[in-house]
This record gives C-alpha cells, sequence and structure tokens, in this order.
C-alpha cells in the first residue's frame, strides 16, 4: 500500500470519533443543535474527495485504491443518511400541527395517570363549546386514564371557571392544582406519561403566533429529568383544591 492510500485511510479516523462522540450525544439529549451541519459537511466532502482523488489518480488506479475510495463514498452517504434520520429532526410546528403528535404521544401511555400542565388550559378550547370539538380534549377523554393531573393557574373569570367545570364532570378522574404563576411558573406546557414504567415528557414553547418548539424527552435525559423534578416540585407547592372549591367549579359548568 502506498504512502497516498495510507493517507486516504487515516485522514478520516480522528474526525469520524470525535462526530461519532457528537452524534451519539445529539440523538440521546433529542434537543435541537446546529452541530447537524458539520455532518452533513462532513458526509458530502467525503464523497466530493473521494471523486476528485479518484479522477486525478485514474491513472494510478488499483484494488486498493479503489476500495478505499468506495469506502469513502459509501460512509459519505451513510453519514448523510444518519444526520437526516437522527439528528435533522423538527423541532417547530405550526398549531394545526400539534394535536396528532400529542395525540401519538398519549396512545401509547400507561393508563393509571396523565399529567397536564401550563395556564389556563386554553389549549382545550376557549369556551365550553370550543371543548366539545377540541381534537386534545376529545382525545383526552377517550382515552380513560385512570388520574388526570392537572397544574394549571387559578381561574380568573367566569368562563375560565365554567372551562375547569366541564374538565371536573367530563373527568370525574381529574385533580387540578393551582400554582401562582408570579412565583413559579414553568414557563413552558405539555404533558407527562409513563411508558412502561418509565417518564416521558412532550413539551412544547410557544415562540411566535401558532408557532411552537416541541421536545421529546425523558428522565433519563438531565434536561427530561429537571423538567420533571420542576414538575413535582411546583405540584407540591401548589394549591390543593378541596370539596367545596370543586363543588363551586363544577357549579359554574352545571348552571
Amino acid at each position: 500500500m502506498t504512502l497516498q492510500e495510507v493517507n486516504l485511510t487515516l485522514i478520516g479516523i480522528p474526525y469520524a470519533t470525535l462526530l461519532g462522540a457528537v452524534g451519539i450525544k445529539l440523538v440521546i439529549e433529542n434537543n435541537p443543535s446546529h452541530w447537524k451541519w458539520a455532518f452533513y459537511v462532513l458526509g458530502a466532502f467525503s464523497i466530493l474527495y473521494a471523486i476528485v482523488v479518484g479522477v486525478f489518480t485514474f491513472s494510478e488506479f488499483n484494488f486498493i485504491t479503489g476500495i478505499t475510495l468506495s469506502f469513502y463514498i459509501l460512509g459519505g452517504l451513510l453519514l448523510l443518511i444518519f444526520t437526516y434520520r437522527f439528528l435533522d429532526r423538527k423541532f417547530i410546528y405550526q398549531s394545526c400541527e400539534l394535536n396528532s403528535i400529542i395525540k401519538d404521544f398519549t396512545s401509547d401511555a400507561d393508563r393509571n395517570e396523565i399529567k397536564l400542565f401550563g395556564g389556563d388550559l386554553n389549549f382545550l378550547g376557549n369556551s365550553v363549546l370550543e371543548m366539545n370539538n377540541n381534537a386534545q380534549y376529545i382525545d383526552l377523554r377517550a382515552s380513560n386514564f385512570t388520574k388526570v393531573s392537572i397544574l394549571c393557574v387559578e381561574p380568573a373569570n367566569a368562563d375560565t371557571r365554567t372551562r375547569y367545570g366541564k374538565i371536573l364532570h367530563d373527568l370525574p378522574v381529574t385533580e387540578f392544582r393551582f400554582y401562582k404563576p408570579q412565583h413559579a411558573d414553568l414557563l413552558i406546557r405539555g404533558r407527562l406519561k409513563k411508558l412502561q414504567g418509565v417518564d416521558k415528557l412532550l413539551i412544547y414553547n410557544k415562540l411566535g403566533a401558532g408557532r411552537y418548539q416541541l421536545i421529546l424527552t425523558d428522565t433519563s435525559n438531565s434536561n427530561g429529568a429537571l423538567y420533571n423534578n420542576i414538575w413535582n416540585l411546583i405540584w407540591s407547592l401548589a394549591t390543593i383544591l378541596d370539596v367545596d372549591q370543586k363543588n363551586e367549579l363544577l357549579a359554574s359548568f352545571m348552571h
């Protein structure tokens, strides 16, 4: 094997090692990252490099060089496919796209409990009529969870009380707790479920009108564990409704 062929073989080893480690980290964390472009560039460069070397060394071409350049082309193609499949994920969604994602997230959950959090729950509809036609709310009712835990803000008006009362009427297994956003607001919206006993989170953060950033993670990930711990902390500090308060919410809906 010539020195040129040895260089062709060895030149990619340190880069492959570095990006392999970064790739594993990105797949595990499942968060948006601009590192994906490094994988795209390296994959494209690997293919282009092999083609250029093959053209300029065609007169000296031999079996070993051909195998080496073939591996560069194959490796580049596999890297592009890997990046597209595992790293170039979509994290920004329009509001109309959320319903199917949330439904898919909920569909395979253990049925013992589902946790919802965020604001005044207007993502389930701004009125009773809207709730009756809201895809997320319809799916939640049909899922038949043993317990529904909802962390939200205290109702500030009659419409919100009516909506909360409807949830208690339609889903008697619901437990509301009210947090004070001026003291402790998650600043995010989402759901927590258990899948075969493992806590998983679907978090969506509003970026602008009708645009949301979604993160799907679990407690094996450091960020997922942090979000889960924050939820548990705020849940433990939130206001627990007594029987009279629940009845008042129910009455708001019934009347």
